[in-house]
């Protein structure tokens, strides 16, 4: 047998290996989309490219990692909002991450062959798939390899005094926590190290110091920030405990074969096994798997007060050490076996091994992608991006139909009837799989108003009402299958088609009658169909379950305009503006309506209003000027001479502001101030014979006025 020799050739070989098992493993993350935090971080890298103050803001839609921050600017500048380059760059990142790991683990003392296969086993290892797959996880491979440089160079240390290096891996440690505040478990683990091997646990100091700090400023610093909520959230130390024990669980039977999901309590059970074998190699045992025991137990306590559906990303850093124990019990298993076998047992059993480990990994994180494009689909659904949401629901029951809840089948269902698509493939696989899932069928059952028989309706409808009578929860089955038929009524109301959208308009409303998307649907419905009054009938219904939509106020005032029931029209643009008071456009219906009523003082304070948001002003200083002569007529001309002057400021190019402010100035006896207004006009509208006539006019009581003026001082 040929032993493995520690050369430069070896670990060459050893990296293009696993960037060959990378591409095969995650090459089709290519190919997906963004998920959850993705779009957050890429808005704010979008903001932070407009302005480079908010880089490290707290205003940030998800502040407090500033390496990450730092990252997406820079790939914002380069790609855009190209999922792609982010995906293959995570995986570059992980690779990276896997082949130091297999150098750290040989530098602090494991066997090559162990120190090789744990950082294969770190690559392939299937807990912690969502921290490869989705974008915004790529903190946790660049603050795991920072932590490892950080470990090794405080190592370096211990052996060579040279404090420079403590330095460095005291700065290289800041960085990781300002990554991710998981790996703060670097420095427990260095004085531990420093400890069992050297018997100085104070030199640890500046790391522990550093641990202590930063997570601490971070705190202070971002205190919105998602993480600190949670972290600082523990209230029931049991049940933190519980989910250290599950989470410890999963990283052992999930490390390669997929178990996605919740923590279930039988993973407790295997997570206090795990604990009680972990504590065991770092009491009884000295070598290396002693050491990554602990690391494996450390890097899961950061994470052990946040909850969530799939805990998989939070695993990425304890698994760093249990992919080098279980590496050490298969060599040792190995190692074992061939003493009772041959020589040539040890690589034929490590092939063997091998061979199954990357099979099943290889297996199982292709299933995972099918997890991430249904993940990925929600987060698009979520954000109303609906016929995205659809093709990736799509591609993940394609892929793998079983590995779907059933909620996914539902949710595919509600977002294609939005374009139409009655998913009748994927829903009836889905039935089959989930057989006792009544929200299936009722939603199996709609689908058919996307068919043009009207019969159909009829069958539709009484399926639904029988599966609803046999239901022990009707409330959910209706609302899911109230939003649905809203769904269709929208697609047939861009289709043109209003008939058949008021019919699924109101079939929604019969499964709950308080539904506002349906009562809004009928409401455009009928307005489009020139129905005025039932589309004020359903927008007020619309507006008594919705009423902070401002939206829905500035339709119902534009339809009472057109029944002259302007008082009522009115009072929907005030409740409007009170909720949405930054756009100019209502506030300059408004200010039309009141003098269309003839209140001017409040017309005045809408258009003033307008104006201070307007960019465009034009058109509401010429309203402006329609007050003025409102106030003109009323008897209020003090108030019209001031706003005539505000308005010929503001547009000196407007004749009829310059020609109503000198006749007003006129009528007052203010001749010379007549005067120049109305040579204003003259000069802007040469032809305009009604402001000659005005102006002579003027002129004359004016030169009247000065000879009267000429003669008493003569007289005098």
């Amino acid at each position: 047998m040929v032993a493995l020799r520690e050369t430069r050739t070896t670990w060459i070989a050893y990296a293009l290996v696993l960037a060959l098992l990378a591409a095969v493993a995650y090459g089709g993350l290519a190919h997906q989309s963004l998920d959850t935090d993705d779009f957050e971080y890429l808005r704010d890298a979008n903001a932070a490219n407009q302005d480079l103050s908010l880089l490290f803001s707290t205003d940030r839609e998800l502040p407090g990692r500033p390496i990450a921050e730092a990252v997406f600017l820079l790939g914002h500048k380069l790609w855009g909002q190209n999922p792609t380059p982010y995906h293959l760059l995570l995986v570059g990142l992980h690779l990276l991450t896997s082949l130091l790991l297999a150098q750290t683990f040989r530098r602090l003392g494991a066997h090559l062959e162990i120190s090789l296969v744990g950082g294969l086993l770190f690559l392939l290892n299937v807990a912690h798939f969502r921290a490869v797959q989705w974008i915004a996880c790529l903190v946790y491979p660049l603050a795991l390899s920072l932590a490892l440089v950080a470990i090794l160079l405080f190592m370096r240390y211990l052996a060579t005094e040279r404090r420079l290096l403590l330095v460095a891996a005291a700065l290289l440690q800041t960085v990781a926590i300002f990554a991710h505040a998981g790996s703060v478990c670097a420095a427990p683990f260095c004085l531990y190290l420093a400890w069992r091997r050297y018997q100085r646990p104070g030199a640890a100091a500046p790391l522990l110091a550093v641990a202590i700090l930063i997570p601490g400023l971070l705190h202070f610093l971002y205190p919105q920030a998602p993480q600190a909520r949670e972290t600082l959230s523990i209230a029931d130390p049991i049940a933190v405990f519980g989910q250290f024990l599950g989470y410890m669980g999963r990283c052992l039977d999930s490390a390669h074969w997929l178990v996605a999901g919740q923590i279930q309590s039988w993973e407790m059970i295997t997570g206090a096994a795990v604990l009680l074998g972990l504590g065991w190699l770092v009491v009884r045992r000295t070598g290396p798997e002693a050491d990554w025991g602990l690391f494996a137990l450390l890097a899961l306590i950061p994470f052990v007060a946040r909850e969530t559906v799939e805990p998989s990303r939070f695993f990425y850093l304890s698994s760093a050490g249990t992919s080098l124990v279980l590496a050490w019990l298969l060599r040792t298993g190995i190692v074992s076996a061939q003493r009772l076998v041959a020589a040539w047992f040890r690589p034929f059993a490590w092939g063997i091994a091998l061979s199954g480990l990357v099979a099943t990994s290889l297996f199982s994180l292709h299933k995972a992608e099918t997890l991430a494009y249904y993940s990925s689909g929600r987060s698009y659904d979520a954000r109303l991006q609906q016929q995205q949401a659809l093709k990736l629901y799509k591609k993940a029951i394609a892929r793998d139909p079983r590995l779907i809840p059933a909620d996914g089948y539902a949710r595919m269902a509600v977002a294609g009837y939005r374009y139409g698509d009655t998913c009748q493939i994927e829903l009836n696989r889905g039935i089959s799989i989930y057989p006792n899932i009544a929200a299936l069928y009722v939603l199996a059952s709609i689908g058919e108003y996307l068919q043009t028989d009207p019969a159909r309706y009829q069958r539709a409808d009484a399926v639904v009402n029988a599966v609803l009578e046999k239901t022990s929860k009707p409330a959910e089955l209706k609302r899911q299958g109230a939003v649905a038929l809203q769904h269709i009524g929208l697609y047939y109301a861009e289709k043109g088609q209003s008939e058949r959208a008021v019919k699924a308009f109101e079939r929604a409303l019969d499964l709950r009658p308080d539904y506002e998307l349906a009562l809004g649907g009928l409401a455009e419905v009928y307005k489009r169909r020139g129905q005025t009054a039932q589309a004020i009938d359903y927008y007020r219904r619309f507006l008594q379950a919705r009423p902070n939509m401002a939206i829905g106020h500035f339709s119902l005032a534009n339809l009472l305009i057109k029944k002259k029931d302007l008082p009522a029209a009115i009072t929907a643009i005030e409740r409007g503006v009170a909720l949405e008071a930054h756009h100019p456009g209502p506030w300059f219906k408004l200010a039309q309506l009141h003098r269309a009523v003839k209140h001017p003082a409040e017309a005045e304070n809408a258009i003033r209003k307008a104006l201070a948001s307007a960019s465009n002003k034009r058109e509401y200083w010429i309203e402006c000027g329609h007050i003025a002569y409102l106030y003109h007529n009323l008897g209020q001309l003090q108030k019209a001479l001031v706003l005539y002057k505000e308005v010929t400021k503001a547009m000196p190019a407007y004749p009829s502001a310059h020609f109503n402010l000198g006749l007003l100035q006129y009528r007052e006896g203010r001749y010379a101030e007549a005067v120049d207004s109305l040579r204003q006009v003259v000069q802007l509208s040469p032809e305009d014979e009604e402001a000659q006539r005005v102006l002579a006019l003027a002129t004359a009581r004016m030169e009247n006025a000065v000879s009267a003026l000429v003669a008493s001082v003569n007289e005098g």
